[in-house]
């Protein structure tokens, strides 16, 4: 059963996080001892049933994964292929009986331009055209 943030009391800061658009991003969530065994969760806007993206009991799904390292008690979501849409508020959330504890996340996204460029190479009477692209990363 997931709680909607808004209702809970049991906040921990905040979390930016900055990605690049098409490529994954990692976010990580601490949280304190004797909650290892506990479920975690990454959810997003509110947190309601349909906001929730992964959890530790379902590892991997879509474009998201999880991973609990419990000896430092931090749990990483990596979301991949990341899109302008992947931008915003998202929680990461410890299940516990009553009120969850979670930490808000602010996701924010640059985007990356594709460049390209052509050499004509010759090797005796044989021409060969060389594609290269290369990624410039650019803030708007």
């Amino acid at each position: 059963k997931w709680f909607s943030p808004l209702c809970l009391t049991s906040a921990v800061g905040m979390i930016h996080v900055t990605g690049y658009v098409g490529r994954e991003v990692n976010v990580s969530c601490s949280y304190d001892e004797g909650y290892e065994s506990y479920e975690k969760y990454l959810c997003k806007n509110d947190c309601g049933d349909s906001d929730l993206l992964i959890t530790t009991s379902n590892s991997s799904k879509n474009k998201y994964s999880i991973h609990d390292n419990k000896t430092s008690r931090i749990f990483t979501t990596t979301i991949s292929d990341l899109h302008s849409v992947d931008a915003g508020k998202y929680w990461c959330g410890v299940t516990r009986t009553g009120k969850d504890i979670y930490t808000e996340v602010e996701l924010k996204l640059v985007p990356v331009k594709l460049y390209s460029t052509h050499f004509l190479y010759f090797l005796g009477k044989a021409a060969t055209l060389l594609y290269f692209f290369f990624i410039k990363e650019e803030r708007i």
